[in-house]
């Protein structure tokens, strides 16, 4: 998806759209929770990426999701909410990448999407099933993300230091002499 798009909130809607029109064609629900998680990134990284310059590409979902933690907005419990909301999405995400034994049924996915259908506003593209409720429940997220962004907001701590990796300082020094490099 475009920065350029995401960077204009009056076509907000029109991503809102594309993240539904991606996932409405996929049958299986494990693909649309792989898929959606891919669109939910790429909006967390669009919003994030509006804000600051960085690239976002390079860190974690679950990283991003920190970084949209420390902002701060005025509509604190609708931001507290798609926090929740994106974590959870992480961990069943990774829970079906990495867990042979996965079962779509038995996981929360679904109690999660009828958490955002109660808790998110968005458009309805097409009759509610099952499945498409699933996917109308990425599209909401990504809305409602994208129009938190348009809220006043600011940074709690410094985005350097959650952006750049630590390393410890080395140091070569020769047979017990004085320190020929330090970083």
């Amino acid at each position: 998806m475009s920065d350029e798009l995401i960077k204009k909130p009056s076509l907000n809607p029109l991503y809102e759209w594309a993240v539904w029109g991606h996932l409405s064609n996929k049958k299986e629900l494990e693909l649309i929770l792989l898929k959606g998680h891919l669109m939910i990134e790429s909006t967390l990284e669009a919003c994030l990426s509006k804000k600051m310059e960085s690239r976002f590409n390079e860190l974690s979902f679950f990283k991003k999701i920190i970084i949209f933690e420390e902002m701060s907005f005025e509509n604190k419990t609708k931001h507290n909410f798609i926090i929740k909301c994106l974590n959870q999405l992480n961990v069943i995400r990774n829970e079906l990448a990495h867990d042979a034994l996965f079962e779509m049924d038995e996981s929360n996915i679904m109690n999660w999407s009828k958490e955002i259908h109660k808790e998110l506003t968005g458009k309805k593209f097409t009759k509610y099933t099952t499945r498409t409720k699933f996917i109308h429940a990425f599209s909401f997220l990504a809305i409602n993300i994208l129009e938190m962004d348009s809220l006043k907001y600011r940074m709690i701590s410094q985005i350097n230091d959650t952006i750049k990796p630590t390393q410890p300082p080395v140091t070569l020094q020769l047979n017990g002499g004085a320190p020929l490099l330090s970083s």
